[in-house]
């Protein structure tokens, strides 16, 4: 809500993905972002470009 309040609506949502990235870094926290979730087919991995959040 912090984040939103300084920054408004309409922004993508990159920029307060990084702004969270940062709150929660100072807040003392560990954090990764757009971490690759591999897709397995058949025993067949694919590449298919999801990220977790």
């Amino acid at each position: 809500m912090k984040i939103h309040t300084a920054l408004g609506p309409g922004l993508l949502e990159s920029s307060y993905e990084a702004c969270l990235g940062y709150e929660l870094t100072k807040a003392g926290l560990k954090v990764e972002r757009q971490k690759p979730l591999p897709l397995v087919y058949e025993t067949v991995p694919l590449e298919c470009g999801y990220r977790v959040d």
